[in-house]
């Protein structure tokens, strides 16, 4: 079989470990491509070079060998929007292992190079070449061999065509869609904590209650400890302190206490990035209670809630 066809989407703000070129996750990459390879997919000038060096940005990759292709002529139609969503899921798993914001591939550019007829196809969003070969050094992350890991378990335990995929639960669909959106540099720091919480909250108390920062930081704790009395009174601390300091901010108050009181909570952790982080690791732990559990594969997030908190009264 000979390769006909790679599709490339640049992943921004990442980078890989000076001694790693690629990364393969089942049939794709994480990749580097040198500045002549690119130069040859995006037909940029060679004035870039030194900045795309500087920049050293990582792509998605997929081949596809000859005969796992359609007519010729339905080619890109048919095959772009598959690669689009595998280019995607990948991203949402690092976006998840790393608690980052990063902003989407479609954001940045893409290519489709069709090796038998020679073409290459540019897929340019808004960024155009500013993410690939402009972004400082020092506002790029690093995705090492842990994060790859993390990031494969994931793929591994969840792959693309799961049936009755949790990410399909409605509040997960909802916190997936903001911690994609929200990476956008369109929206500050302050508004990513408060989305953020809010979509903790759809997850936690999806039913209208009373004493709502009580029930929020009690089954968030629960969630994360596991039975484990002392984790849960640390665990409880960081969710009501989570909470707190998003209601300071939404009613426009002096929150500079609350600030301070969280990030002491979190190791002196720069607090107004907690509550993605946290999330990420909430979205985690509903998945995984998904896979471990003996919840019907077509669960609501109130059995969850209906199960934490037997195992907390009991």
């Amino acid at each position: 079989m000979s390769k006909r066809i790679e599709c490339f989407a640049h992943i921004p703000y990442i980078r890989l470990p000076k001694d790693k070129n690629e990364y393969l996750f089942n049939s794709s990459y994480l990749t580097r491509l040198d500045f002549t390879d690119w130069q040859a997919l995006s037909k940029a000038g060679g004035f870039h070079r030194d900045d795309y060096n500087k920049t050293d940005p990582v792509f998605f990759k997929i081949s596809y060998e000859e005969d796992e292709l359609e007519d010729p002529d339905e080619l890109f139609k048919n095959l772009w929007p598959e690669f689009h969503n595998e280019a995607y899921y990948v991203y949402f798993f690092i976006l998840l292992t790393t608690g980052l914001r990063l902003p989407e591939p479609e954001l940045s550019v893409g290519y489709y190079h069709d090796y038998k007829e020679n073409k290459t196809a540019p897929i340019i969003g808004s960024y155009y070449y500013e993410a690939v070969a402009y972004t400082q050094p020092e506002h790029t992350y690093e995705v090492d061999d842990t994060i790859i890991q993390n990031t494969e378990m994931l793929l591994g335990n969840y792959p693309l065509d799961l049936a009755n995929h949790p990410l399909r639960i409605p509040e997960l669909e909802n916190a997936k869609e903001i911690l994609m959106q929200l990476s956008r540099p369109d929206f500050s720091i302050h508004q990513d904590f408060v989305y953020c919480v809010a979509a903790m909250e759809a997850i936690l108390v999806p039913e209208y209650i009373e004493n709502l920062s009580e029930v929020f930081s009690t089954r968030g704790a629960s969630l994360f400890s596991k039975g484990h009395q002392d984790i849960f009174n640390s665990n409880y601390l960081c969710f009501k302190a989570i909470y707190d300091l998003r209601s300071r901010i939404v009613h426009s108050e002096n929150y500079q206490r609350q600030l301070t009181e969280l990030s002491k909570l979190m190791n002196n952790q720069y607090p107004l990035t907690i509550a993605r982080r946290v999330l990420c690791t909430l979205v985690k732990v509903i998945m995984n209670l998904h896979l471990e559990s003996s919840f019907d594969k077509n669960f609501t997030i109130s059995e969850i809630i209906e199960n934490v908190e037997q195992s907390t009264l009991s």
